[in-house]
Parts: structure tokens; sequence; C-alpha cells
């Protein structure tokens, strides 16, 4: 799957955001990052590069990327 957006800090300087919507787009990747442990999947390095955001549209999405292959 194609995933666009930008990677989690440079998503921050752009969009100027506050602190409550730093902190809500934490909790859903850490969600997101939940939910790949729950269906046994670990990632092994996760960091800003790996977190893509897409402010496009009525919502901010953010997209744990990088994954990889075994």
């Amino acid at each position: 799957e194609l995933v666009r957006g930008d990677p989690l800090t440079t998503w921050a300087r752009k969009a100027n955001a506050s602190i409550r919507q730093r902190l809500e787009l934490f909790a859903s990747i850490c969600d997101a990052i939940q939910h790949a442990h729950t269906q046994g999947v670990v990632h092994r390095d996760i960091k800003p590069a790996n977190i893509l955001v897409n402010d496009e549209g009525a919502r901010t999405t953010p997209s744990v990327v990088g994954f990889g292959k075994e």
C-alpha cells in the first residue's frame, strides 16, 4: 500500500501543532503499534522517519511504516 504523508517531525514543524494535537497523534500511534503487537508483529525500528502523517482532508492520520520482511 502506498502511504502518503510527512515524517512525524516534519509534520509537527509544518503544522505548528499544539501540545494537545501532538499528544492525540501520539496516542493514535501507540494504538497502531499495540494493534500490531496483538497480531504478533513487532516493529524493530520505531523512529519519526517511520511514522508518516497525512493531514489532508478532515482528519490527521498517522501511519506506522517500515516493518520490513523476514
